[in-house]
């Protein structure tokens, strides 16, 4: 075979080899595209299912936190320490920045001209004393400028030290009124002045650990204590969520409106014993209170007791929806929703 011939088979072949090399090159990227491809999307699919049980873990968690409002509470120490709410006297800080820098004097070897020698105060002492007059007016102006200055940082030092015994007395005031005033209710309540126990139950219901998103607020007049309740959107109306691969969608599982309103009844029923509870452990002196919940000015909830069957059914570790109602057989629990 002639060596053109063995030269064109030679690379016949070597064509031959590189076209495979490349289309198994080809087959490789293809499959480690698909691969690529395919753990994206397991990645992505495992994301959103995990999104859709974070969701979840947070809503029992809220929901936890609602069925343990009162279990939670019943560790709180719902005592007013009266004598804590005195203060002490704190000597405020002088604030001085209106009064400046104390200014140096000025220095008269930085007016001074400088001596000339002897041949030159031959020739030219006359100018030498020239020059040494107008330094002395300088000198002397720069005097009387920096006199003022100290007078009127004299006169803002005197200015600020009254401002500041007079803040000072001011707080001391403060203070000592302060402390007579919490010694003066501390005196009424003992004396069971019915404004000093009014204002010492609504500091105890200001006081009762509720979840921050529950409404704070209420008034206290005659023993008888009005509490804004929550409305029913602290319930979740979601019990879930889950991950819907064929719509890529995170579906929403709701509550039954019947475990709503069981939820709602539950929260409302611990609010009302744990305010209850607060007042009469705070207040050894209590006899009976009213308790009024009510939600947007609609009333809910009316029990009026004493401490006793409070104690004896807190101690029964009844569920406090019933718990409640044993309270007083003329209870109001509308538990509206």
């Amino acid at each position: 075979m002639s060596r053109s011939r063995i030269a064109s088979v030679e690379h016949a072949e070597w064509r031959q080899e590189h076209e495979r090399a490349a289309a198994e090159a080809r087959r490789a990227e293809r499959a480690s595209r698909k691969a690529r491809l395919e753990r994206a999307t397991q990645q992505y699919l495992a994301e959103r299912a995990a999104e859709a049980e974070r969701r979840t873990r947070r809503v029992d968690a809220q929901v936890t936190e609602l069925r343990t409002v009162l279990e939670h509470g019943l560790r709180h120490n719902p005592r007013i320490d009266l004598a804590a709410l005195r203060e002490q006297f704190a000597q405020p800080a002088p604030d001085l920045s209106s009064v400046g820098w104390r200014p140096f004097p000025p220095d008269w070897s930085r007016y001074e001209p400088s001596t000339p020698s002897v041949l030159g105060r031959v020739v030219s002492g006359a100018r030498h004393q020239q020059q040494l007059a107008a330094a002395r007016t300088r000198y002397e102006k720069a005097l009387v400028d920096y006199e003022r200055a100290e007078h009127d940082r004299q006169r803002r030092f005197a200015d600020a030290r009254a401002r500041y015994a007079a803040q000072v007395a001011e707080e001391r005031l403060r203070v000592d009124e302060h402390n007579r005033s919490v010694d003066a209710f501390a005196s009424a309540l003992r004396r069971r002045e019915p404004d000093a126990v009014d204002r010492h139950l609504a500091m105890v219901l200001d006081a009762v650990p509720l979840p921050e998103d529950f409404p704070h607020r209420v008034e206290v007049g005659g023993s008888v204590a009005r509490f804004e309740l929550p409305d029913p959107s602290v319930v979740p109306s979601v019990r879930g969520f889950r991950y819907d691969q064929a719509t890529d969608e995170l579906v929403e599982i709701w509550r039954p409106a019947e475990e709503v309103a069981e939820l709602y009844r539950l929260v409302l029923a611990q609010v009302a014993l744990l305010c209850l509870r607060d007042v009469f452990a705070a207040d050894p002196g209590l006899e009976s209170v009213t308790f009024h919940g009510a939600v947007r000015g609609e009333r809910l909830v009316a029990v009026r007791t004493r401490r006793e069957p409070l104690e004896r059914a807190l101690a029964r570790d009844l569920r406090p929806v019933e718990a409640l109602s044993t309270l007083d057989s003329e209870a109001e629990l509308r538990w509206a929703s």
